[in-house]
Order: structure tokens, then sequence, then C-alpha cells
């Protein structure tokens, strides 16, 4: 059985339409029939799993939610980046090119990864942070304010990069 249904509620970004998404059935805190954001089409969040786009979040290009992965408030995914396990997107962030965001990893606020960058395991990525190119941050490395990770950058490790 689908999890969820495009609305004909719609918006308009960079040329492509969006869609709302409507519950079919009630799974992990979503009820059948709430709304939830806007996706480009049914290829963009996965019918499979908790994953979920709450609020005014948008996702497109052909950017993919899967697993149990949430996107809420106004964050925007797009291009190509994809977001899985129990990955959590929120805020005014942007996740967009060829990003990943895994594990149990947070982005939010208003920070930015994009290019080939990789968050995982449990990292958390928020405050005007950005992160590009191919860095990849993991093991609970928690990165914030007006940092800029760029380059083939590796972190790791318990680590507050501030």
């Amino acid at each position: 059985m689908k999890k969820y249904e495009l609305t004909d509620e719609t918006i308009t970004v960079r040329g492509e339409v969006l869609h709302r998404i409507k519950a079919l059935k009630s799974f992990n805190g979503v009820i059948l029939g709430d709304l939830g954001g806007f996706v480009a089409s049914l290829d963009n969040l996965s019918q499979e799993g908790n994953c979920w786009i709450y609020k005014n979040a948008w996702v497109f290009g052909n950017a993919w939610i899967s697993e149990n992965a949430r996107i809420s408030e106004n964050a925007k995914v797009f291009e190509e980046a994809h977001i899985s396990g129990n990955a959590y997107v929120s805020g005014m962030a942007r996740v967009f090119g060829n990003a990943h965001i895994l594990g149990n990893s947070e982005v939010f606020q208003d920070a930015k990864i994009f290019g080939n960058a990789i968050i995982c395991e449990s990292s958390r990525i928020f405050g005007n942070a950005i992160i590009c190119e191919t860095a990849k941050i993991k093991n609970d490395t928690k990165v914030h304010g007006n940092v800029i990770i760029t380059g083939s950058d590796k972190i790791s490790g318990v680590r507050r990069i501030c």
C-alpha cells in the first residue's frame, strides 16, 4: 500500500512544479490524511520506511528521501542530494548537488551542504555552517557558526568546530 499521494496543491520552483503530499496511512507520528511538504514527483520520497517531508519543506530535482529520514520546516533538498537513515534536515537548511546526509545526522538552522559532501553517523551541522565539495564529516562531529569546510577535508571523531 502506498504511504502518500500527490495533491493538487502546487507551487513552482525554478520552473519545476512541486505538489504537496498527503498521507494515505498512519505511521511514525504521521496520521492518515496529514498534509506534508512539497515534492516534484513520487521519485523524491520513498513509499517505504518512515521517511516524510513535513510543513513547507521542498524536495525536488532528482533528490531522494528514503528509510526513516525526515525533512521539515522550510528546508530545501534538491538536485541529486540523498537523505537517508534516520537523518533529519530542518530549519532553513539547504542540501543540494550530490550531497548525502546519512545515519543519525542532523542539518538545521541555515546550514548548507552541497557538492559531493557527505555528512554521516551522528554528526550535527547547524548555524551558518557550509560543508561543500568532497568534504566528509562523521563520528559525532558538531559543526556550527560561520564555519566553511571545503575541498577534501575529512573530519571525524567527537569534535566541536565553531
